[in-house]
C-alpha cells in the first residue's frame, strides 16, 4: 500500500516519534523512508534579527546546518539498523521566503511520496499567527495521505 514514506524532520521529540511510526509502517509495507528538513524557519529568524550579516550570525547558521546534517545522518542510521532503505535530504532551496510546509509538499511531489508521517506542532497562538502550522499546511496541501502523530 505504501512504497515511499516521508518524515519531515527537525530532530525534536515529535519528529522522532513520527520517525518511529514511519519505521514500523515501512517494515509492514517494505517501504523506503525519506527524511526531509528545511532550515528556512531558522534562517528567517536570523534574517529578521539581522544577525546573518555578522560573523556571529554566519557562525550560528553554519553550526545549525552542521547540527541538522548530523541529526539527519543519525536518523538515517537508525532506519538502516532496522534493515530499511532510507534517503535523508535537506531542502535544496535557501530562499528565506520559502515556507517549510511548501518545501515539504514540493519534495513529496518530486519523490512521489505515498504517505507523509509528521508530528503535530502544538504551536501557541502567537507562533501560529506568524509561522503558521506546518502540519496544518501539509494536511491541506499534500497530494498523498498524511498521518499526524499526536502527543
Amino acid at each position: 500500500m505504501y512504497n515511499k514514506i516521508l518524515v519531515p524532520f527537525d530532530n525534536g521529540i515529535r519528529s522522532q516519534r513520527a520517525l518511529n511510526t514511519a519505521i514500523e509502517l515501512a517494515k509492514k509495507f517494505q517501504a523506503k523512508i525519506f527524511i526531509f528538513t528545511s532550515l528556512n524557519i531558522f534562517s528567517c529568524a536570523l534574517h529578521f534579527y539581522s544577525y546573518t550579516d555578522t560573523a556571529l550570525g554566519r557562525d550560528i547558521e553554519e553550526r545549525s546546518r552542521n547540527n541538522i546534517e548530523k541529526a539527519l545522518q543519525d536518523a538515517a542510521e537508525k532506519v538502516k539498523k532496522e534493515g530499511l532503505d532510507v534517503k535523508p535530504n535537506i531542502s535544496d532551496k535557501d530562499d528565506l521566503e520559502d515556507i517549510p510546509g511548501e518545501s515539504i509538499i514540493r519534495y513529496a511531489e518530486k519523490e512521489e511520496i505515498d504517505l507523509i508521517v509528521l508530528g503535530s506542532n502544538n504551536l501557541g497562538v502567537f507562533d501560529r499567527v506568524f509561522l503558521g502550522s506546518v502540519s496544518n499546511y501539509v494536511i491541506h496541501n499534500a497530494h498523498c495521505q498524511v498521518l499526524v502523530i499526536k502527543d
